[in-house]
């Protein structure tokens, strides 16, 4: 059984967690609760525990905040809220998953096999043994987009497009999808080593490249057929990435 701890300012939000967790789950126990930032530091550093459900927003800080005044994270993180706009920054504390509010039932049973599949993986005949944050994000993408996320395997996307302070992210059979985070932002989420940032404004997936056409820094084309611009700058990083002795 793993235990675990609930974050949320708002007791109902909490209680309705925990129903939630007791009622649609296995395996996972709630041992304790917290309400604020402060608390929930101290219940963690006191209980343990191999599972945080962590809200973002509270009156005395985030649960950013909280993630950095805790010295030892040996825990799985899934955070709750009711913004789908910190994503980015919750991708990067490598949580093993996001869910909005209101909870959906479905959603936080995946997430908990996600965490309890982790678990499984940790390192036989350790005394005290410690999770394995593979994550949900490993194999797939959460792209923010208005309402929500839209979660990708990052091999059916093929390039991305700045547009303003969107971004509009090209994947395979024709899907476009039209993401509320900036062209950087995605930059720092995307597996490295499978994208390279050809130009200001476009991101490719080097599993996508069809052709390159040499000229004034050249262009790429992609397997949708789309031309992509490749700056001079870019160029001799581009090429040494397939022409490397």
């Amino acid at each position: 059984m793993l235990k675990c701890v609930i974050v949320d300012d708002e007791r109902k939000s909490c209680k309705t967690l925990s129903t939630l967790i007791e009622r649609y789950t296995e395996g996972i126990t709630v041992c304790a609760e917290a309400a604020s930032v402060a608390e929930g530091v101290r219940v963690i550093n006191e209980v343990k525990p191999q599972l945080v459900f962590l809200d973002i927003s509270m009156p005395d800080g985030t649960g950013f905040d909280l993630l950095d005044g805790i010295e030892d994270k040996k825990f799985e993180l899934i955070f709750t809220t009711a913004y789908s706009e910190y994503a980015v920054r919750a991708i990067k504390m490598q949580a093993a998953d996001y869910l909005l509010k209101p909870i959906d039932i479905a959603e936080l049973q995946q997430a908990v096999a996600n965490v309890k599949k982790s678990y499984a993986k940790t390192v036989s005949g350790s005394e005290h043994p410690q999770l394995v944050h593979s994550g949900l994000y490993q194999d797939k993408i959460a792209i923010p987009v208005n309402g929500g996320l839209e979660f990708l395997q990052h091999t059916d996307i093929i390039h991305l497009t700045a547009k303003g302070s969107y971004t509009s992210i090209f994947c395979k059979q024709n899907r476009t999808i039209l993401s509320s985070h900036s062209l950087k932002e995605h930059e720092e989420i995307l597996p490295p080593g499978c994208f390279f940032r050809t130009h200001h404004s476009h991101i490719i997936n080097l599993l996508h490249i069809k052709h390159f056409h040499r000229g004034d820094g050249g262009y790429i084309i992609m397997t949708d057929n789309t031309e992509i611009a490749l700056s001079r700058r870019k160029r001799k990083d581009f090429l040494a990435l397939f022409l490397a002795s």
